[in-house]
């Protein structure tokens, strides 16, 4: 691998945000619901070459630097997953107050689980 293909990979960018109110309020409308005891995922097909990832958290969970954090983590696990999804979806992920006490791993794992297991129920995989 190049070094340009190899810093491509390691970005998050623009194109693989939702960052419009629109895309926003269509999904959470229109997306069907993933839970867990640390966030809430909101999945919906986006018929793009790619995934996107938004992020919505509530001010009643710690303060901006460690809202700020969450967000960190989030999109790191899904920049480093995004190569796992075969679908291609718009991912609003919404934390819940209990991620504050988890480690990176564990966001990650549960992420997966969340993702993957609404892959194969898509794909009728067992």
């Amino acid at each position: 691998m190049s070094k340009k293909q190899d810093k491509h990979s390691a970005t998050f960018p623009k194109k693989n945000r939702i960052s419009l109110k629109r895309d926003f309020d269509y999904i959470l409308s229109e997306g069907k619901r993933r839970k867990s005891k640390l966030f809430t995922l909101i999945i919906l097909d986006n018929n793009l070459p790619f995934s996107r990832l938004g992020i919505r958290i509530s001010k009643k969970i710690g303060n901006a630097v460690t809202r700020n954090k969450i967000k960190r983590l989030l999109r790191e696990t899904f920049r480093h997953n995004k190569n796992k999804l075969i679908q291609k979806w718009d991912i609003i992920v919404i934390p819940h107050q209990s991620i504050l006490h988890v480690s990176y791993k564990i966001i990650e794992q549960q992420f997966l689980d969340l993702v993957l297991n609404k892959q194969c129920k898509e794909l009728d995989i067992k």
